[in-house]
């Protein structure tokens, strides 16, 4: 089963700058690990960014097979 990333379009200001957990929400103060790029676009203007999650949904992510960096 392979984890997919929500789309760059779908994350709040926080999960978009890397402040919070692209899988969970919660705050990101230390020890973010990329997750991969969540893809996604507004018109003609690409918004994919690189994404972050905490330590326990980065492993959990890759357990279920997340693609990592």
């Amino acid at each position: 089963m392979t984890v997919v990333l929500p789309a760059a379009t779908d994350l709040n200001r926080a999960q978009y700058s890397g402040w919070a957990c692209v899988l969970c929400g919660a705050a990101i103060l230390t020890g973010a690990v990329l997750v991969g790029r969540a893809v996604g676009a507004i018109g003609a203007h690409d918004m994919s960014v690189d994404v972050y999650a905490c330590g326990g949904c980065a492993r959990r992510h890759r357990e279920r097979g997340g693609a990592g960096p």
